[in-house]
């Protein structure tokens, strides 16, 4: 599912880069600016905050 519109980031890409920063280091505090500079794109209109946010959650949480 599309999560960020302006720059077409869906919730499979989070998860994934979530995956990746995690492996990298555990201790990471993950952030949706994280995100977007991991994925090479920019905050646009942040409708897309509360979303990014909901899914690095969810995604944190199996990986614990």
């Amino acid at each position: 599912m599309i999560i960020c519109s302006c720059n077409v980031i869906s919730d499979y890409d989070i998860r994934r880069t979530v995956d990746e920063l995690r492996q990298k280091n555990p201790r990471l505090t993950i952030t949706t600016d994280l995100i977007f500079k991991s994925l090479g794109r920019q905050m646009k209109c942040g409708t897309c905050i509360l979303g990014i946010t909901k899914v690095i959650e969810e995604q944190a949480a199996q990986l614990s």
